[in-house]
């Protein structure tokens, strides 16, 4: 057997001395059996090593938590005696308590709050008007209650209308907060659901943390739906004497859920649902009050930010990128637009 072997690859000769096996001594051998026995548990130890880099380790997604959004305002407008507002398409109608409530005045606007390019609507009620004034749209008209009466406006024309005439769903969104299927109305501190007939059941939103502080005020304003739950602005007195504003979540068929969200020092006076948060105005009896945005599908109160000096809104209307909030001075009563970013 010869001592070298020529091989050629590729036209080049690559030259390789092979000695005959006989020619190693004993020792030699268990050499080269022990290094060959080491050289094939390294590689066996690398195919593991790369066949465990290339598997994936299932992994825990953190959801990320939503930011708050920065409130912008924009234009401004008069609103002397603002008591509701509604959008329908690209224009707003503001119903306003006038004469000290002797009358109503509906107001229609653009709903970017700059002067429209065609005059529109308006019109007075002359009535003796109830405590609160809710407003309802369907097709082209607006529908108007106040205490027990109901009215329609289409165009300039304001008719009245039987509340047996009504439709199904303008019912609903007069009588007060729709959602989950229901009716939710605020009236003397306290919750009510409206069955279809028109009949008001107590809701309570107790127990609750804060039943035991002093000066709690339970319902402060209407309610609002969101995250599939109906929720409460309420106030109590700390130990300190100061006022402060809490958002507690109501279960639907009574009862507080959950512990109330504390929102600061201050009165809540306005609680909105829109663009997937709750909005609640705080009067902190100082030049700015502010304003909250909290989560509901958390519950967290997300951020807060002060309002415009010497602006206290007490009713608003909310899309998923704007709100609308009007004070209700019946003199000195402005409307500014927020826009959401």
């Amino acid at each position: 057997m010869p001592e070298e072997w020529l091989y050629r690859l590729g036209g080049r000769q690559l030259q390789s001395v092979v000695r005959p096996v006989q020619k190693f001594g004993p020792v030699s051998r268990w050499l080269s059996v022990i290094a060959l026995a080491v050289a094939v548990a390294a590689v066996v130890v690398i195919v593991r090593d790369t066949r465990s880099s290339h598997t994936q380790q299932p992994s825990t997604v953190t959801p990320t938590p939503p930011r708050p959004f920065r409130l912008v305002a924009g234009k401004g407008i008069p609103a002397p005696g603002a008591a509701a507002i509604i959008k329908h398409g690209h224009t707003l109608l503001v119903a306003s308590f006038a004469n000290e409530g002797g009358s109503i005045r509906l107001v229609e606007h653009n709903a970017t709050l700059r002067p429209a390019k065609h005059s529109l609507p308006q019109a007075v009620i002359h009535t003796h008007a109830g405590p609160t004034i809710t407003l309802a749209t369907r097709g082209s008209s607006y529908y108007i209650r106040s205490g027990t009466h109901t009215w329609r406006l289409t165009g300039e024309r304001v008719r009245p209308v039987a509340a047996t005439k009504l439709r199904p769903a303008v019912a609903r969104q007069l009588a007060g907060t729709v959602g989950m299927g229901r009716v939710w109305v605020a009236a003397h501190q306290k919750l009510f659901v409206v069955s279809p007939a028109g009949h008001r059941h107590l809701v309570s939103v107790e127990p609750s943390p804060l039943s035991k502080l002093a000066g709690l005020d339970p319902v402060n304003s209407d309610p609002v739906v969101a995250a599939g739950s109906v929720w409460v602005i309420q106030s109590a007195t700390s130990a300190t004497g100061t006022d402060v504003g809490y958002l507690q979540r109501v279960n639907a068929t009574g009862g507080a859920d959950g512990r109330p969200i504390a929102l600061g020092h201050g009165i809540p006076v306005l609680a909105l649902a829109a663009g997937g948060r709750i909005w609640v105005v705080t009067n902190t009896e100082r030049r700015h009050s502010l304003i909250w945005q909290v989560d509901p599908s958390t519950g967290r109160a997300l951020a807060s930010a002060p309002l415009p000096a010497n602006f206290l809104p007490m009713v608003g209307h909310g899309t998923n990128t704007t709100l609308w909030l009007a004070t209700n001075d019946p003199r000195d009563g402005r409307m500014i637009r927020f826009a959401m970013r």
